[in-house]
């Protein structure tokens, strides 16, 4: 193997040392940081950490700094693995400052980028980023076009990094 392929002892070392600091509970236990050689007591690591190899983007970033706008049916706020990471919260129907989650689906898909790495539940992609919980969705998962268009414009006055949407659609006519 070459340098590239595999990494020195000295090298091992100060990612282990690295990885501790910012994951004192997620340690490395070989070369490279992945899925089947990242062991928690009890906190879970997702498909996409393992996937995208997570781990060792860990080690330079976590998502500090980073805010990103999560448009979807609002968010728990209360939720023990999002505790801390949603900064702002707003409806877009109501025109209010609380984004109530009756469904559900934003609460996970906040905690799939943000879960807190807490020792419970899921921890997400980047577990110190701050979120925007954006209700473009009602209750029942379903929104309209002016609905997104006025979350993206609340994420982008806001100052959102990033804007993360999982919508569906009714299928249009065929045009084939």
């Amino acid at each position: 193997m070459g340098k590239s392929e595999k990494t020195s002892k000295a090298e091992r070392a100060a990612a282990k040392a690295k990885a501790t600091v910012f994951l004192p509970d997620i340690t490395c236990v070989s070369d490279v940081l992945t899925f089947t050689e990242v062991r928690t007591s009890s906190q879970q690591i997702g498909w996409q950490i393992s996937k995208h190899n997570i781990p060792n983007i860990w080690l330079d970033t976590q998502g500090e700094g980073i805010t990103i706008a999560v448009l979807d049916t609002g968010a728990d706020v209360h939720h023990p693995d999002l505790t801390g990471s949603v900064a702002k919260s707003y409806d877009v129907y109501k025109q209010q400052e609380q984004a109530v989650d009756n469904d559900g689906h934003g609460t996970h898909c906040t905690g799939v980028i943000t879960a807190n790495n807490n020792k419970i539940g899921m921890v997400g992609v980047a577990p110190k980023a701050a979120t925007m919980a954006i209700k473009v969705l009602g209750d029942d998962g379903s929104g309209t076009m002016a609905g997104v268009a006025a979350g993206i414009r609340f994420a982008i006055d806001n100052k959102a990094d990033i804007i993360s949407m999982s919508l569906g659609g009714a299928e249009g006519p065929s045009t084939a």
